[in-house]
């Protein structure tokens, strides 16, 4: 299987848009670091995209943009070139950790040029679709565990407190 550098399965969107210049309500979303942050009438990608925090406490977070959206400063967006599938794109970009290797006394900073030039097996669009449709699953169970954990949890504490208090 061949090896290629990040940097050929993406086209990398800069973005200087600051909060302040977003609107409470627009056409379209802008993400910030914890999903949409605000609207602007105007948008950087017309297709889902990958959107990396580059700098900050959360430096190398990755999330899915819709179409038709724009990203604020401090996220990288990162739009597919033809034939790489978002969702596989997004657990590359998951599982490549990039908040752990970064730079920057104060504030953190991750930087394309750096994990851009890395190299991943390159697999074919089917196969991609299919890499991403097992990872999706995987991920639903992990989440359903994780609030079957919660339930039973609770369930735990609720035994120890009666109707007027702790027991």
């Amino acid at each position: 299987m061949p090896k290629i550098q990040i940097s050929e399965l993406v086209d990398r969107v800069s973005s200087s848009i600051k909060a302040s210049e977003l609107l409470e309500e627009g056409k379209y979303p802008v993400y910030g670091a914890q999903g949409v942050v605000g609207f602007l009438n105007t948008y950087q990608t017309s297709i889902e995209s990958i959107a990396i925090i580059k700098d900050g406490a959360g430096v190398g977070r990755v999330q899915i943009t819709k179409p038709f959206s724009s990203v604020i400063g401090t996220i990288q967006l990162l739009v597919p070139k033809n034939n790489i599938d978002v969702k596989y794109l997004y657990y590359l970009f998951t599982s490549l950790k990039l908040g752990s290797n970064f730079s920057g006394a104060t504030i953190p900073h991750i930087y394309f040029k750096d994990y851009g030039k890395a190299y991943i097996n390159c697999h074919s669009y089917n196969e991609q679709i299919c890499i991403s449709k097992s990872l999706s699953t995987i991920e639903e169970v992990i989440n359903k565990s994780k609030q079957e954990i919660l339930f039973l949890d609770e369930l735990i504490k609720s035994r120890f407190v009666s109707q007027e208090g702790i027991a």
